[in-house]
């Protein structure tokens, strides 16, 4: 289910990948969660591991923990940040 916001981040991503060269969502990930005005911005390294142990989506780890709670643009309003264990 895409949101209004869903080109949007469609477009960030797609840029981002283009001029960095990196292959796919196993070796960056620039959204967490849906873009919405608040008061608390979360900034930090990836906690997510390397990407030899990422499957290309981003979404899971080679030994099938979760990597990420939404493997699209959080159309259904989950958060990475939140919706994760994260080491």
């Amino acid at each position: 289910m895409d949101t209004p916001l869903t080109p949007f981040l469609r477009d960030i991503e797609q840029r981002f990948q283009q001029v960095s060269g990196l292959p796919n969502r196993a070796y960056y990930k620039i959204l967490y969660c849906q873009i919405n005005e608040a008061p608390i911005l979360t900034l930090g390294i990836n906690p997510g591991g390397t990407p030899s142990n990422t499957n290309f989506d981003g979404r899971t780890h080679k030994n099938g923990a979760v990597a990420a709670s939404s493997v699209s643009y959080f159309e259904n309003d989950e958060h990475d940040i939140v919706d994760c264990k994260w080491r």
